[in-house]
């Protein structure tokens, strides 16, 4: 497909999806809204490998996005229309937007042109993250963190279980490795998004996940130390983790 082609259908998808759901923001939600507009830009941005074979057009439609959002968060009459599909405004004073954005991209790059590594990462970003926000507040009866940054056992559970068929599913179809090493690296990029993801704060997981995603995934399948690899993975993750809940835990008293 041309390049400019690209660009432009993918811009005006986005517009197109944003106004419908600034239309719908008045009936649902604040987060099923935010949530809709998260799988829609996730899955948008999932096919990039098969419409873009350079890397340039992702760049532009980066810079594009975060002028707009920009513009929502700036622009008093964008605001007055958009805010509620961005939560810009919100008293959380999320970012999650802007890192949204950087996750895909360094998705895009860390994955050297590998469409099983960058579809894998935006996967999880999108369907693990948005399962553990609907999980967690219709069923999260055991929370962790402050308030600021709530997060519930459920929902980290339902973010695991479907990052890990994510990450199985792509790797099936796309990877062309064996069983056994796909299993694994499912497991090492399932644990390591989990705890990048309950410990980020502020939409930092937007930025975190798919760069722990991809990360895992190279060093389970490119190295024969695959077990040293998931050590490797899972005490880095746990060390962000912990960086991003010790504030919280303070901040909870418990």
């Amino acid at each position: 497909m041309n390049p400019l082609a690209g660009i432009v259908g993918c811009l005006v998808l986005l517009a197109v999806s944003m106004a419908a759901l600034s239309a719908w923001r008045r009936r649902a939600s604040l987060e099923a809204v935010r949530k809709a507009l998260h799988v829609e830009m996730g899955l948008l941005a999932s096919v990039a490998p098969w419409v873009f074979s350079a890397s340039w057009p992702m760049l532009v439609l980066a810079g594009l996005a975060v002028a707009w959002f920009w513009a929502v968060k700036a622009c008093r009459p964008l605001h007055r229309r958009f805010r509620r599909v961005l939560r810009a405004g919100d008293r959380r004073r999320s970012r999650g937007e802007f890192f949204f954005v950087g996750g895909v991209l360094a998705a895009y790059v860390l994955s050297s042109g590998e469409p099983a590594y960058y579809c894998t990462a935006v996967l999880v970003l999108t369907l693990a993250d948005t399962a553990a926000a609907l999980v967690g507040r219709k069923f999260g009866k055991h929370p962790y963190g402050a308030s600021e940054a709530r997060k519930t056992l459920e929902g980290s559970g339902a973010f695991f279980i479907v990052a890990f068929v994510c990450v199985a599913a792509c790797l099936a179809w796309l990877s062309a490795h064996p069983t056994a090493p796909n299993v694994a690296a499912a497991l090492a990029a399932a644990v390591a998004a989990t705890l990048l993801e309950a410990g980020s704060r502020r939409g930092a997981d937007n930025l975190l996940v798919p760069i722990g995603t991809v990360a895992a995934l190279r060093l389970v399948l490119e190295h024969e130390s695959s077990p040293v690899a998931i050590a490797l993975i899972a005490g880095g993750a746990v060390l962000v983790a912990a960086s991003g809940l010790r504030p919280q835990m303070r901040g909870s008293h418990v």
